[in-house]
């Protein structure tokens, strides 16, 4: 007989919950979806967050230490946020405008969820980079191209689209790749990228919420 994950854990039955937690991996489950609050000193106007709980979307942020103190608008991800805002930036770290001189802040978020994929990808004369397997990605974390490309190393991670600047890279628009400049690239090459993967697309496990959902048979 099947049954639904979410509703036999609130049978709480001590012999099917173990198994419904290995079955829907609870842990890292709840560590990417729960809501985090973070607290913690801002240089150059960025706030970084720990690797493994990258922002996804700033629920709530306040400026502790600051030429402008207080609540902060939630801007735009992946925007330059104007006076009295803060954004997501492209690598999941938060960014305060220039002008409020912000200094220290506390942040309520919500992390990023999927795989952190780390895995080298081929790239075309050209600069057009494709994720293995057909996945795809929400956010790109680093990107170095290998030889021969004419500028091998690292590239400064750009916001999502197209057009990227001489030793940048950015995910695409529909996120199933990277995309450097075209001059970085004259030859055939491939790149070593990390990235967070969209949860249920190409080999991915569904997200959290999907998991809760499936159903078994006991």
């Amino acid at each position: 007989m099947a049954f639904n994950v979410y509703t036999e854990l609130d049978k709480a039955n001590p012999n099917v919950v173990p198994d419904l937690l290995r079955l829907m991996k609870a842990g890292s489950g709840l560590h990417q979806t729960v809501a985090r609050f973070y607290t913690g000193a801002v240089s150059a106007h960025i706030l970084t967050l720990p690797d493994g709980a990258k922002a996804r979307q700033i629920l709530r942020c306040w400026a502790t230490a600051a030429g402008s103190a207080g609540n902060k608008i939630v801007a735009v991800p992946e925007a330059t946020p104007g006076a009295g805002a803060c954004s997501v930036t492209q690598i999941g770290n938060i960014e305060f405008a220039a002008a409020d001189a912000v200094t220290a802040c506390e942040i309520t978020y919500i992390p990023v969820e999927g795989e952190l994929v780390e895995e080298t990808i081929p790239v075309t004369a050209g600069g057009a980079g494709t994720f293995v397997n057909s996945k795809r990605a929400t956010m790109l974390m680093t990107a170095s191209l290998n030889s021969p490309a004419a500028s091998t190393g690292a590239k400064t991670i750009d916001d999502r689209g197209t057009g990227a600047a001489a030793g940048h890279a950015q995910l695409t628009v529909t996120g199933t790749g990277v995309e450097f400049n075209a001059a970085d690239c004259t030859a055939v090459c491939s790149a070593n990228v990390t990235y967070y993967a969209v949860p249920g697309v190409g080999t991915e496990e569904d997200d959290f919420g999907a998991r809760l959902e499936a159903s078994f048979t006991s």
